[in-house]
């Protein structure tokens, strides 16, 4: 299946992964995630369904037959464009900082 090269990349780099992070999340190694976003190697649909979930968006999105990055979050939960950037933020760091976020967050959400 054809991958679209720049929507891999991107997708890795918005979730601050590297490129053998990425390669760990879906069972290949680096060298393939490096020739995927070069758009040299194509990629099998069991490793293309990996591949979605690792960087949080559909395999349409990644095959470029839809330009709907983050559908799967709004479908699924109910979520605007807002807050499903939000969800896809906190997915891509450490616990650490996803407890801080939530600090935050409820101490905006008792200012009123």
């Amino acid at each position: 299946m054809a991958l679209r090269a720049d929507r891999v990349r991107e997708r890795r780099l918005a979730l601050r992964l590297s490129q053998e992070k990425l390669a760990e999340l879906t069972g290949v190694n680096q060298t393939q995630v490096s020739r995927w976003e070069m758009g040299t190697n194509d990629v099998s649909g069991e490793t293309l369904t990996g591949l979605a979930r690792a960087l949080q968006t559909t395999s349409d999105y990644l095959l470029g037959l839809t330009d709907e990055m983050l559908g799967h979050l709004r479908a699924a939960d109910g979520l605007d464009d807002l807050a499903a950037e939000v969800v896809t933020i906190l997915g891509s760091t450490d616990d650490s900082r996803r407890q801080a976020i939530l600090r935050l967050a409820r101490t905006i959400a008792t200012l009123d």
